[in-house]
C-alpha cells in the first residue's frame, strides 16, 4: 500500500473516531453537535436529512482524508510522526483552525443552524484532538 493511501484510509479511521466523539457529546448534552448534519444542511441550505447526512458526511470525511495526506507529507519530511505526543500538537493546531473556519462559516451563512457558537467550537476543537489521534493511530497500524 502506498503512503499516501495508508494516509487516506487512516485519515477515514481518524474522521470516523472524531466523529464518533462528536455524537456523543451530542447525546449526553443533548445539544447539536453533530458536525455532518451541521455541515451538510449549510452547504446544501437544506434540512432534509437524507441529503444533508450524505453530502455532509462526503464532505467532512474528504476534508478529514486531505488533512491526514498533510500529516503524512510532513511527517515524510521529518516535521512530527505519528506519535502521540505530536498527534495532540497536530491535532491542537488542526483545531485551532477547524474553530476559525467553524466560525466564519457560521457566522457568515445566510442560513447558519441556531447553535451556541462557543460551545460548538469548543467541541470541534476537542474533536481534533480525537481526529489526530485516530489518525495518527490508524496510520501507524496500517505502515
Amino acid at each position: 500500500m502506498t503512503y499516501y493511501l495508508t494516509a487516506a484510509i487512516a485519515g477515514i479511521g481518524g474522521t470516523a473516531f472524531m466523529t464518533g466523539f462528536v455524537y456523543l457529546i451530542a447525546y449526553i448534552t443533548g445539544r447539536n453537535y453533530k458536525v455532518v448534519m451541521i455541515l451538510g444542511t449549510m452547504l446544501t441550505n437544506r434540512k432534509h436529512p437524507d441529503k444533508t447526512i450524505i453530502t455532509g458526511m462526503i464532505a467532512h470525511y474528504l476534508i478529514g482524508v486531505f488533512f491526514a495526506i498533510i500529516y503524512a507529507w510532513l511527517w515524510s519530511r521529518g516535521i512530527g510522526s505519528p506519535a502521540l505526543s505530536d498527534s495532540l500538537i497536530f491535532g491542537a493546531l488542526n483545531g485551532l483552525f477547524a474553530m476559525g473556519f467553524w466560525y466564519w462559516f457560521l457566522m457568515f451563512h445566510p442560513n447558519a443552524p441556531a447553535i451556541k457558537l462557543p460551545d460548538y467550537l469548543f467541541v470541534i476543537g476537542v474533536g481534533h484532538l480525537f481526529f489526530s489521534t485516530g489518525t495518527a493511530l490508524c496510520f501507524s497500524v496500517l505502515s
